[in-house]
């Protein structure tokens, strides 16, 4: 039985405003259910499970700024801890 998922880290912590930076998504917990989507500041994108502490999903374009970083996993609410993910603009 896993416990509840918590996320711990992003990596790379940084990426373009135009979006598609590979971003691992690290922590424990997570479920191998179909239809996990990370949200970046809100915005969803389809995401990949790894392993119980690893997912990766693909950045989506936005403006420049630090966002917080969830995974939401069907039938529960998004996972989030205050990660953030920051996007730069000189891209």
């Amino acid at each position: 039985m896993l416990g509840a998922p918590i996320i711990t880290a992003v990596t790379p912590t940084t990426g373009k405003t135009s979006g598609g930076t590979t971003v691992y998504v690290l922590g424990s917990g997570f479920p191998n259910v179909p239809s996990i989507t990370c949200l970046f500041g809100g915005s969803p994108v389809d995401a990949t499970y790894l392993s119980t502490g690893a997912v990766v999903c693909l950045s989506p374009a936005l403006g420049a700024g630090a966002v917080p970083v969830e995974i939401d996993f069907p039938y529960d609410k998004p996972t989030a801890n205050g990660i953030q993910f920051t996007y730069e603009g000189l891209y």
